[in-house]
């Protein structure tokens, strides 16, 4: 009740009690500094790790506060998930963002300017992955601004003109180690490859963002592209509809799944690791707390779970 009462009036309450808890900070001072040292030499005595900054919230702690505020706007519940998304920035792979290579729509180097500038308008993206007898065979990143494509002789204009050495990650490198590496480019892309050195994606810094500030669109035909961002609606408390290609560490820190990290990036190739083959509609799987049942699917992968607390 306290709690909740200086929530809703913490603005006219603290001008009342700042005076007082300063004045008992400087009281308990003395005593909090002891028992803070008697703390880290317990801790050093016993092979426990003491920080300077260990008076300062950790990052695990930050995130409990989170989970419990009360807070039930909609601005205050979007805020929390941006800090969510944050603590997750590090610990997410190119690997768990990248677009797979089936979605991805490129340009063979043997073709023409003039069919460059169809597919550019065709696709509504503006950078299109070159490739070299097929797709996994990425050599280049094609780049046409809307100044370019209003060029009177672009269609007149040699492909490589337009087209720079492609930048190649690897699914397993963390964003915040590729983000410099995509900044430092004019093209802001890059191929990502497997062991045999195949191409299986590409990432963008629109990839990067998202993971932060939410949808952010690419390409200059907005209006004609399909959206591609992650759903998961909540039927109820305990049901949830989600996209085959919803990321398990987003799933976990959004929905507390529990789903083991590690073995999949997405809740698909989860499905596919534990069938043991492409999955199928009706296939269940269950985990923890959770059933999976998948709800519709194509030939290659499942596109949409139901996830149901048992």
């Amino acid at each position: 009740m306290p709690k909740s009462i200086f929530q809703q009036k913490a603005d006219t309450i603290v001008t009342r009690i700042i005076y007082g808890l300063r004045f008992f900070s400087y009281v308990f001072y003395p005593v909090i500094v002891v028992f803070s040292r008697v703390a880290r030499f317990a801790a050093r005595l016993f092979g426990g790790a003491s920080s300077a900054s260990s008076g300062f919230i950790s990052k695990d702690e930050l995130r409990v506060l989170i989970d419990i505020s009360e807070t039930a706007s909609d601005s205050a519940a979007t805020s929390k998930q941006r800090i969510r998304r944050i603590f997750r920035f590090a610990d997410t792979t190119v690997g768990e963002v990248m677009t797979p290579l089936a979605e991805v729509i490129g340009f063979n180097e043997t073709r023409d300017m003039e069919e460059a500038v169809r597919r550019v308008w065709s696709s509504g993206f503006n950078r299109l992955p070159v490739f070299r007898g097929n797709i996994t065979n990425v050599t280049g990143v094609m780049t046409l601004s809307t100044w370019d494509l209003l060029l009177p002789d672009i269609e007149q204009r040699p492909v490589g003109d337009f087209v720079k050495p492609a930048l190649y990650l690897s699914p397993r490198q963390s964003l915040d180690q590729v983000l410099p590496l995509l900044r430092s480019r004019t093209d802001h892309m890059a191929v990502i490859v497997d062991e045999f050195g195949s191409a299986i994606g590409i990432l963008t810094m629109e990839d990067i963002f998202e993971e932060v500030v939410g949808p952010v669109d690419s390409g200059f035909d907005f209006d004609s592209m399909k959206g591609r961002r992650i759903s998961i609606e909540s039927v109820d408390d305990d049901t949830h509809l989600i996209s085959g290609r919803a990321p398990i560490s987003e799933l976990n820190d959004s929905l507390k799944l529990g789903l083991p990290v590690g073995e999949a990036h997405t809740i698909a190739g989860f499905l596919t690791n534990r069938l043991r083959r492409i999955p199928q509609v009706g296939d269940t799987v269950v985990e923890q707390t959770y059933r999976y049942t998948v709800v519709e699917a194509d030939a290659r992968t499942a596109t949409r779970v139901r996830a149901e607390r048992i």
